[in-house]
Protein backbone atom coordinates (compact mmCIF):
# COMPACT_ATOMS: atom_id res chain seq x y z
CA UNK A 1 0.00 0.00 0.00
CA UNK A 2 2.57 2.76 1.06
CA UNK A 3 4.52 1.97 -2.18
CA UNK A 4 1.31 2.00 -4.07
CA UNK A 5 1.68 -1.34 -5.56
CA UNK A 6 -1.55 -2.73 -4.20
CA UNK A 7 -3.38 -3.28 -7.85
CA UNK A 8 -7.41 -2.59 -8.38
CA UNK A 9 -8.88 -5.61 -10.29
CA UNK A 10 -12.02 -4.74 -11.27
CA UNK A 11 -14.31 -7.78 -12.41
CA UNK A 12 -18.25 -8.78 -12.71
CA UNK A 13 -19.31 -10.36 -9.60
CA UNK A 14 -22.47 -11.15 -6.94
CA UNK A 15 -22.52 -9.00 -3.85
CA UNK A 16 -25.04 -11.81 -3.26
CA UNK A 17 -21.89 -14.47 -2.91
CA UNK A 18 -19.82 -11.71 -1.32
CA UNK A 19 -21.82 -11.31 1.41
CA UNK A 20 -22.74 -14.48 2.04
CA UNK A 21 -19.09 -15.21 2.16
CA UNK A 22 -18.02 -12.54 4.50
CA UNK A 23 -21.99 -14.62 6.75
CA UNK A 24 -20.23 -18.00 6.29
CA UNK A 25 -16.99 -16.82 7.51
CA UNK A 26 -17.70 -14.78 10.67
CA UNK A 27 -20.55 -16.62 11.83
CA UNK A 28 -18.91 -19.21 14.02
CA UNK A 29 -16.97 -15.98 15.70
CA UNK A 30 -20.37 -14.48 16.40
CA UNK A 31 -21.73 -17.91 17.38
CA UNK A 32 -18.80 -17.99 20.44
CA UNK A 33 -19.67 -14.48 21.94
CA UNK A 34 -23.67 -15.40 22.10
CA UNK A 35 -24.20 -12.44 19.72
CA UNK A 36 -26.15 -11.96 16.64
CA UNK A 37 -24.92 -11.39 12.66
CA UNK A 38 -27.75 -9.53 10.87
CA UNK A 39 -27.40 -9.05 6.72
CA UNK A 40 -29.86 -7.06 5.33
CA UNK A 41 -29.43 -6.67 1.53
CA UNK A 42 -31.45 -4.00 -0.47
CA UNK A 43 -33.71 -4.67 -3.39
CA UNK A 44 -31.87 -2.47 -5.16
CA UNK A 45 -28.65 -4.05 -5.35
CA UNK A 46 -28.45 -5.92 -8.92
CA UNK A 47 -27.44 -9.30 -9.55
CA UNK A 48 -23.60 -8.57 -10.80
CA UNK A 49 -21.54 -5.21 -10.20
CA UNK A 50 -18.46 -4.02 -11.26
CA UNK A 51 -15.58 -3.89 -8.59
CA UNK A 52 -12.56 -5.49 -6.78
CA UNK A 53 -14.33 -7.70 -5.28
CA UNK A 54 -10.94 -8.79 -3.11
CA UNK A 55 -10.87 -5.61 -1.75
CA UNK A 56 -14.14 -5.24 -0.59
CA UNK A 57 -13.70 -9.12 1.27
CA UNK A 58 -11.30 -7.42 2.87
CA UNK A 59 -12.73 -4.05 3.72
CA UNK A 60 -15.28 -6.22 4.76
CA UNK A 61 -13.88 -8.51 7.15
CA UNK A 62 -11.72 -6.11 8.70
CA UNK A 63 -14.83 -4.00 9.67
CA UNK A 64 -17.42 -6.68 10.90
CA UNK A 65 -14.77 -8.47 12.71
CA UNK A 66 -13.77 -5.36 14.53
CA UNK A 67 -17.18 -5.06 15.34
CA UNK A 68 -17.08 -8.59 17.04
CA UNK A 69 -14.11 -8.13 18.91
CA UNK A 70 -15.45 -4.66 20.37
CA UNK A 71 -19.05 -6.48 20.71
CA UNK A 72 -20.49 -8.38 24.46
CA UNK A 73 -23.60 -8.60 23.70
CA UNK A 74 -26.35 -7.62 21.12
CA UNK A 75 -25.50 -7.52 17.30
CA UNK A 76 -23.88 -7.12 14.26
CA UNK A 77 -25.75 -5.66 11.64
CA UNK A 78 -24.70 -5.70 8.15
CA UNK A 79 -26.81 -3.80 5.30
CA UNK A 80 -26.09 -3.54 1.44
CA UNK A 81 -27.60 -0.76 -0.85
CA UNK A 82 -26.70 0.66 -4.10
CA UNK A 83 -27.38 3.52 -4.73
CA UNK A 84 -27.96 4.69 -8.57
CA UNK A 85 -26.79 8.35 -9.08
CA UNK A 86 -25.18 9.87 -11.59
CA UNK A 87 -22.01 7.09 -10.76
CA UNK A 88 -23.66 4.07 -9.04
CA UNK A 89 -22.18 3.41 -5.48
CA UNK A 90 -22.76 0.22 -3.43
CA UNK A 91 -22.59 0.83 0.08
CA UNK A 92 -22.24 -1.49 3.57
CA UNK A 93 -23.10 -0.25 6.73
CA UNK A 94 -22.05 -1.56 9.70
CA UNK A 95 -23.60 -1.42 12.61
CA UNK A 96 -22.69 -2.48 16.57
CA UNK A 97 -24.31 -2.73 19.86
CA UNK A 98 -20.49 -2.69 21.47
CA UNK A 99 -18.50 -0.65 23.42
CA UNK A 100 -18.36 2.68 20.71
CA UNK A 101 -15.69 5.29 20.76
CA UNK A 102 -15.23 8.81 22.46
CA UNK A 103 -14.96 11.49 20.21
CA UNK A 104 -11.27 11.72 21.31
CA UNK A 105 -10.85 8.61 20.43
CA UNK A 106 -12.89 8.93 16.57
CA UNK A 107 -10.57 11.23 15.20
CA UNK A 108 -7.80 9.17 15.74
CA UNK A 109 -8.98 5.69 14.98
CA UNK A 110 -8.15 5.46 11.00
CA UNK A 111 -4.51 6.37 12.32
CA UNK A 112 -1.95 3.51 11.98
CA UNK A 113 -0.93 1.63 15.15
CA UNK A 114 -4.06 3.56 17.36
CA UNK A 115 -6.04 0.84 19.20
CA UNK A 116 -8.27 3.44 21.11
CA UNK A 117 -8.42 3.48 24.77
CA UNK A 118 -8.63 0.15 25.29
CA UNK A 119 -5.13 -0.53 26.45
CA UNK A 120 -5.27 -4.45 26.12
CA UNK A 121 -7.60 -4.45 22.47
CA UNK A 122 -4.99 -7.38 20.73
CA UNK A 123 -3.76 -6.24 17.43
CA UNK A 124 -1.49 -3.97 16.35
CA UNK A 125 -3.83 -1.32 15.45
CA UNK A 126 -3.25 -1.27 11.46
CA UNK A 127 -6.56 -2.52 10.74
CA UNK A 128 -8.70 0.07 10.36
CA UNK A 129 -6.06 2.44 8.88
CA UNK A 130 -5.12 -0.20 6.28
CA UNK A 131 -9.26 -0.52 5.72
CA UNK A 132 -9.56 3.64 4.74
CA UNK A 133 -6.65 2.70 2.50
CA UNK A 134 -8.27 0.54 0.61
CA UNK A 135 -11.38 2.19 0.78
CA UNK A 136 -9.66 5.15 -0.73
CA UNK A 137 -7.84 2.98 -3.45
CA UNK A 138 -10.96 1.83 -5.04
CA UNK A 139 -12.06 5.70 -4.99
CA UNK A 140 -14.66 5.10 -2.31
CA UNK A 141 -15.06 6.65 1.16
CA UNK A 142 -15.74 5.45 4.90
CA UNK A 143 -17.20 7.45 7.72
CA UNK A 144 -18.00 6.54 11.36
CA UNK A 145 -20.41 7.30 14.17
CA UNK A 146 -19.83 6.39 17.35
CA UNK A 147 -20.86 6.98 20.68
CA UNK A 148 -19.23 5.54 24.41
CA UNK A 149 -21.10 2.70 25.71
CA UNK A 150 -24.30 2.78 22.54
CA UNK A 151 -22.44 1.26 19.93
CA UNK A 152 -20.56 2.23 16.49
CA UNK A 153 -21.69 2.10 12.93
CA UNK A 154 -19.20 2.01 9.72
CA UNK A 155 -20.09 3.40 6.23
CA UNK A 156 -18.36 2.54 3.49
CA UNK A 157 -19.28 3.74 -0.01
CA UNK A 158 -17.59 2.64 -3.52
CA UNK A 159 -18.53 3.40 -6.98
CA UNK A 160 -19.54 0.47 -8.98
CA UNK A 161 -20.05 -0.64 -12.81
CA UNK A 162 -23.28 -2.18 -13.49
CA UNK A 163 -22.90 -5.13 -16.18
CA UNK A 164 -25.57 -4.21 -18.08
CA UNK A 165 -24.52 -0.46 -18.79
CA UNK A 166 -20.55 -1.43 -18.61
CA UNK A 167 -19.73 -4.91 -19.99
CA UNK A 168 -21.50 -5.46 -23.02
CA UNK A 169 -20.70 -9.07 -24.73
CA UNK A 170 -17.43 -8.71 -22.59
CA UNK A 171 -15.71 -12.21 -20.99
CA UNK A 172 -17.03 -11.31 -17.39
CA UNK A 173 -20.85 -11.20 -18.21
CA UNK A 174 -20.54 -14.43 -20.55
CA UNK A 175 -19.21 -16.09 -17.73
CA UNK A 176 -21.59 -15.25 -15.30
CA UNK A 177 -24.58 -15.50 -18.17
CA UNK A 178 -23.02 -19.36 -18.49
CA UNK A 179 -23.09 -19.80 -14.33
CA UNK A 180 -26.48 -19.25 -14.13
CA UNK A 181 -28.22 -19.79 -16.93
CA UNK A 182 -29.97 -22.55 -15.35
CA UNK A 183 -30.46 -20.34 -12.33
CA UNK A 184 -34.56 -19.99 -12.95
CA UNK A 185 -37.98 -21.72 -12.57
CA UNK A 186 -39.67 -22.29 -15.95
CA UNK A 187 -43.45 -22.24 -14.81
CA UNK A 188 -45.64 -25.01 -13.61
CA UNK A 189 -47.14 -27.62 -16.59
CA UNK A 190 -50.16 -25.24 -15.47
CA UNK A 191 -48.58 -22.18 -16.13
CA UNK A 192 -48.44 -21.17 -12.51
CA UNK A 193 -45.31 -20.28 -10.66
CA UNK A 194 -44.08 -22.30 -8.01
CA UNK A 195 -44.97 -21.43 -4.50
CA UNK A 196 -41.99 -21.84 -2.07
CA UNK A 197 -41.88 -21.64 1.64
CA UNK A 198 -39.19 -20.91 3.60
CA UNK A 199 -38.42 -21.79 7.44
CA UNK A 200 -35.24 -20.52 9.13
CA UNK A 201 -35.12 -18.97 12.09
CA UNK A 202 -32.28 -16.37 10.87
CA UNK A 203 -34.03 -13.64 9.23
CA UNK A 204 -31.29 -12.33 7.45
CA UNK A 205 -30.60 -16.07 6.30
CA UNK A 206 -34.34 -16.21 5.59
CA UNK A 207 -34.58 -12.82 3.64
CA UNK A 208 -32.03 -13.74 1.37
CA UNK A 209 -33.13 -17.06 0.29
CA UNK A 210 -36.43 -15.36 -0.32
CA UNK A 211 -34.54 -12.95 -2.23
CA UNK A 212 -32.21 -15.66 -4.48
CA UNK A 213 -35.91 -17.09 -5.42
CA UNK A 214 -38.19 -14.00 -6.02
CA UNK A 215 -35.35 -13.59 -8.45
CA UNK A 216 -36.02 -16.64 -9.89
CA UNK A 217 -39.11 -16.62 -10.56
CA UNK A 218 -40.92 -18.03 -7.77
CA UNK A 219 -43.58 -16.75 -4.98
CA UNK A 220 -42.12 -17.32 -1.41
CA UNK A 221 -43.07 -16.55 1.83
CA UNK A 222 -41.14 -17.14 4.83
CA UNK A 223 -41.59 -18.20 8.36
CA UNK A 224 -39.30 -18.18 11.21
CA UNK A 225 -40.27 -21.02 13.10
CA UNK A 226 -41.23 -25.03 12.79
CA UNK A 227 -44.63 -24.17 14.64
CA UNK A 228 -45.45 -21.50 12.19
CA UNK A 229 -44.31 -23.30 9.21
CA UNK A 230 -47.06 -26.20 10.07
CA UNK A 231 -49.47 -24.19 10.80
CA UNK A 232 -49.01 -21.84 7.31
CA UNK A 233 -48.55 -25.08 5.36
CA UNK A 234 -52.00 -26.43 6.87
CA UNK A 235 -53.79 -23.05 5.88
CA UNK A 236 -52.23 -23.21 2.58
CA UNK A 237 -53.50 -26.62 2.19
CA UNK A 238 -57.13 -25.69 2.85
CA UNK A 239 -57.16 -22.80 0.59
CA UNK A 240 -56.42 -25.34 -2.09
CA UNK A 241 -52.74 -23.06 -2.64
CA UNK A 242 -50.20 -25.22 -1.36
CA UNK A 243 -46.96 -24.75 -1.53
CA UNK A 244 -44.57 -26.56 -3.88
CA UNK A 245 -41.62 -26.74 -2.04
CA UNK A 246 -40.56 -26.28 1.23
CA UNK A 247 -37.03 -25.67 2.18
CA UNK A 248 -36.23 -26.38 5.54
CA UNK A 249 -33.70 -25.17 8.09
CA UNK A 250 -33.07 -28.51 9.61
CA UNK A 251 -31.29 -26.79 13.53
CA UNK A 252 -34.42 -24.73 14.14
CA UNK A 253 -34.55 -23.29 17.74
CA UNK A 254 -37.85 -25.13 19.16
CA UNK A 255 -39.74 -27.87 17.14
CA UNK A 256 -36.60 -29.03 15.15
CA UNK A 257 -36.51 -29.24 11.34
CA UNK A 258 -36.60 -32.92 11.31
CA UNK A 259 -39.57 -33.48 13.37
CA UNK A 260 -41.15 -30.53 11.20
CA UNK A 261 -40.01 -32.62 8.03
CA UNK A 262 -41.71 -35.90 10.09
CA UNK A 263 -45.12 -34.48 10.73
CA UNK A 264 -45.63 -33.04 7.43
CA UNK A 265 -45.05 -36.57 5.86
CA UNK A 266 -47.29 -37.65 8.63
CA UNK A 267 -50.11 -35.14 7.51
CA UNK A 268 -49.72 -36.90 3.53
CA UNK A 269 -47.78 -33.14 2.75
CA UNK A 270 -46.73 -34.65 -0.91
CA UNK A 271 -44.60 -31.68 -2.21
CA UNK A 272 -40.67 -31.54 -2.34
CA UNK A 273 -38.33 -30.66 1.14
CA UNK A 274 -35.43 -29.34 1.07
CA UNK A 275 -33.17 -29.92 4.20
CA UNK A 276 -30.65 -26.90 4.79
CA UNK A 277 -28.04 -26.91 7.28
CA UNK A 278 -24.43 -26.17 8.90
CA UNK A 279 -23.18 -29.31 8.73
CA UNK A 280 -22.16 -31.49 5.64
CA UNK A 281 -21.45 -34.68 7.45
CA UNK A 282 -22.96 -37.91 6.12
CA UNK A 283 -25.24 -39.00 9.00
CA UNK A 284 -26.96 -35.44 8.57
CA UNK A 285 -27.80 -36.06 5.12
CA UNK A 286 -29.52 -39.37 6.39
CA UNK A 287 -31.34 -38.08 9.28
CA UNK A 288 -32.59 -35.88 7.03
CA UNK A 289 -33.84 -38.10 4.67
CA UNK A 290 -35.08 -40.46 7.01
CA UNK A 291 -37.39 -37.85 8.16
CA UNK A 292 -39.04 -37.17 5.50
CA UNK A 293 -36.34 -34.54 3.31
CA UNK A 294 -36.33 -35.12 -0.70
CA UNK A 295 -32.93 -33.12 -0.97
CA UNK A 296 -30.65 -31.99 0.96
CA UNK A 297 -27.97 -28.53 0.94
CA UNK A 298 -25.24 -27.18 3.12
CA UNK A 299 -24.64 -23.53 4.05
CA UNK A 300 -23.57 -21.08 2.67
CA UNK A 301 -26.31 -21.61 0.02
CA UNK A 302 -24.66 -21.63 -3.87
CA UNK A 303 -27.79 -20.15 -5.88
CA UNK A 304 -27.10 -22.25 -9.01
CA UNK A 305 -27.27 -25.32 -6.51
CA UNK A 306 -30.41 -24.25 -4.88
CA UNK A 307 -32.35 -23.60 -8.11
CA UNK A 308 -31.14 -26.99 -9.57
CA UNK A 309 -32.60 -28.81 -6.68
CA UNK A 310 -35.88 -27.05 -6.72
CA UNK A 311 -35.89 -27.83 -10.32
CA UNK A 312 -35.69 -30.96 -9.87
CA UNK A 313 -37.59 -31.22 -6.83
CA UNK A 314 -40.55 -29.61 -8.80
CA UNK A 315 -39.89 -31.75 -11.96
CA UNK A 316 -40.34 -35.00 -9.29
CA UNK A 317 -43.34 -33.43 -7.76
CA UNK A 318 -45.28 -33.22 -11.10
CA UNK A 319 -44.32 -36.56 -12.00
CA UNK A 320 -46.18 -37.54 -8.65
CA UNK A 321 -49.10 -35.54 -9.41
CA UNK A 322 -49.66 -37.83 -12.94
CA UNK A 323 -48.92 -41.07 -11.17
CA UNK A 324 -51.86 -42.90 -10.90
CA UNK A 325 -53.33 -42.81 -6.97
CA UNK A 326 -53.03 -46.70 -6.72
CA UNK A 327 -49.32 -46.65 -7.57
CA UNK A 328 -47.20 -46.54 -4.24
CA UNK A 329 -50.00 -48.90 -2.84
CA UNK A 330 -47.95 -51.91 -4.81
CA UNK A 331 -44.79 -50.91 -3.07
CA UNK A 332 -43.78 -54.45 -1.28
CA UNK A 333 -43.72 -55.22 1.67
CA UNK A 334 -39.95 -54.68 3.61
CA UNK A 335 -38.68 -56.67 7.07
CA UNK A 336 -36.13 -54.79 8.18
CA UNK A 337 -33.30 -57.08 10.41
CA UNK A 338 -31.34 -55.05 12.38
CA UNK A 339 -30.61 -55.29 16.59
CA UNK A 340 -29.50 -51.59 16.57
CA UNK A 341 -33.04 -50.30 17.34
CA UNK A 342 -32.48 -46.30 16.07
CA UNK A 343 -30.78 -47.60 12.90
CA UNK A 344 -33.61 -49.91 12.07
CA UNK A 345 -36.10 -46.90 12.91
CA UNK A 346 -34.11 -44.60 10.41
CA UNK A 347 -34.54 -46.50 7.35
CA UNK A 348 -37.97 -47.64 8.62
CA UNK A 349 -39.09 -44.01 8.40
CA UNK A 350 -37.81 -43.37 4.99
CA UNK A 351 -39.02 -46.47 3.65
CA UNK A 352 -42.91 -45.79 4.94
CA UNK A 353 -42.60 -42.16 3.70
CA UNK A 354 -41.99 -43.58 0.44
CA UNK A 355 -44.99 -45.84 0.67
CA UNK A 356 -43.82 -49.49 1.26
CA UNK A 357 -45.25 -51.67 4.29
CA UNK A 358 -42.06 -51.90 7.20
CA UNK A 359 -41.88 -54.23 10.07
CA UNK A 360 -38.63 -54.77 12.35
CA UNK A 361 -37.13 -57.70 13.95
CA UNK A 362 -34.28 -56.96 16.18
CA UNK A 363 -33.21 -60.89 16.05
CA UNK A 364 -32.16 -63.49 13.89
CA UNK A 365 -35.34 -65.84 15.95
CA UNK A 366 -37.95 -62.76 15.33
CA UNK A 367 -36.82 -62.53 12.13
CA UNK A 368 -37.10 -66.06 10.52
CA UNK A 369 -40.78 -66.23 12.67
CA UNK A 370 -41.74 -62.95 10.43
CA UNK A 371 -40.68 -63.83 7.75
CA UNK A 372 -43.51 -67.30 8.10
CA UNK A 373 -46.15 -64.63 8.91
CA UNK A 374 -45.66 -61.65 7.05
CA UNK A 375 -43.73 -63.17 3.85
CA UNK A 376 -41.84 -60.07 2.57
CA UNK A 377 -40.69 -59.18 -0.48
CA UNK A 378 -37.61 -57.37 0.47
CA UNK A 379 -35.16 -57.99 3.67
CA UNK A 380 -33.01 -55.88 4.68
CA UNK A 381 -30.66 -58.22 6.54
CA UNK A 382 -28.08 -57.16 9.08
CA UNK A 383 -25.68 -60.29 9.53
CA UNK A 384 -23.92 -59.11 12.91
CA UNK A 385 -26.93 -60.22 15.03
CA UNK A 386 -27.13 -61.31 18.94
CA UNK A 387 -28.90 -64.92 18.96
CA UNK A 388 -27.90 -66.39 15.33
CA UNK A 389 -25.15 -66.24 13.03
CA UNK A 390 -25.68 -64.06 10.08
CA UNK A 391 -25.02 -66.83 7.83
CA UNK A 392 -27.61 -68.72 9.42
CA UNK A 393 -30.03 -66.74 8.88
CA UNK A 394 -29.77 -65.92 5.36
CA UNK A 395 -30.25 -69.69 4.69
CA UNK A 396 -33.40 -69.94 7.00
CA UNK A 397 -34.71 -66.81 4.78
CA UNK A 398 -33.81 -68.12 1.46
CA UNK A 399 -35.58 -71.84 2.59
CA UNK A 400 -38.15 -69.99 3.36
CA UNK A 401 -38.49 -67.62 0.46
CA UNK A 402 -36.83 -68.48 -2.54
CA UNK A 403 -37.40 -65.54 -4.25
CA UNK A 404 -37.61 -62.42 -1.87
CA UNK A 405 -34.89 -59.51 -2.43
CA UNK A 406 -32.32 -59.74 0.20
CA UNK A 407 -30.15 -56.92 0.94
CA UNK A 408 -27.25 -57.45 3.75
CA UNK A 409 -26.03 -54.97 5.47
CA UNK A 410 -22.58 -55.41 7.01
CA UNK A 411 -19.86 -53.81 8.45
CA UNK A 412 -17.71 -56.19 6.51
CA UNK A 413 -16.45 -55.48 2.59
CA UNK A 414 -18.83 -57.36 0.40
CA UNK A 415 -15.27 -59.87 -0.67
CA UNK A 416 -14.96 -60.40 3.18
CA UNK A 417 -18.71 -60.80 2.72
CA UNK A 418 -18.35 -63.39 0.08
CA UNK A 419 -16.33 -66.01 1.94
CA UNK A 420 -18.78 -66.07 4.88
CA UNK A 421 -22.25 -66.59 2.18
CA UNK A 422 -22.52 -67.10 -0.87
CA UNK A 423 -22.84 -64.39 -3.05
CA UNK A 424 -26.10 -65.97 -5.11
CA UNK A 425 -27.97 -65.61 -1.39
CA UNK A 426 -28.39 -62.13 -1.20
CA UNK A 427 -28.97 -59.54 -3.94
CA UNK A 428 -27.73 -56.37 -2.81
CA UNK A 429 -24.54 -54.96 -0.62
CA UNK A 430 -24.76 -52.09 1.55
CA UNK A 431 -21.71 -51.59 3.76
CA UNK A 432 -23.12 -49.96 7.19
CA UNK A 433 -23.89 -46.86 7.79
CA UNK A 434 -25.89 -47.72 4.32
CA UNK A 435 -26.42 -44.37 1.90
CA UNK A 436 -30.48 -44.10 2.27
CA UNK A 437 -30.84 -42.41 -0.68
CA UNK A 438 -29.21 -45.22 -2.74
CA UNK A 439 -30.91 -48.03 -0.65
CA UNK A 440 -34.31 -46.22 -1.38
CA UNK A 441 -33.35 -46.05 -4.91
CA UNK A 442 -31.91 -49.74 -5.26
CA UNK A 443 -35.25 -50.72 -3.86
CA UNK A 444 -37.76 -48.70 -6.07
CA UNK A 445 -35.89 -50.12 -9.03
CA UNK A 446 -36.81 -53.62 -7.62
CA UNK A 447 -40.39 -52.35 -7.20
CA UNK A 448 -40.79 -51.09 -10.38
CA UNK A 449 -38.79 -54.52 -11.77
CA UNK A 450 -41.77 -56.26 -9.78
CA UNK A 451 -44.55 -54.23 -11.60
CA UNK A 452 -44.85 -52.14 -8.26
CA UNK A 453 -45.00 -48.32 -7.71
Amino acid sequence: IEVGELDVCQEAFSPQDLISDIYSLMKIRVEEKNLRLAIEFDDSVPKTVISDKTRLRQILVNLVSNAIKFTNKGEIKLKTRVIHDLFPVIEFTITDTGIGMNARTMNRIFDPFVRGDNAFAPGAGLGLAITRRLVELLKGEIEVKSEEGRGTTFKVAVPIGLTGCNLGSSVEETVWKQRYANAALKPKQDGFVYRILVVDDHNDIRKMIQYLLRDAGAETDGVESGEKALEVIRQAELENRPYDVIILDIHLSGISGYAVASKLRQLNYRGAIIAVTAAAMRYEEEKCLAAGCDYYITKPIDEENLIGLIGRACSAKDFRKEAKPEAAKKNAQVLIVEDHRDSAESIARLLRIKGYSVETAYSGKAALEKCVTIRPEIILLDLTLPDMDGSEVLTGIRRELPDAFVAVLSGRSRSELVRQVHEEAFNAYFEKPPDLALLSETLADFTRSQGGG
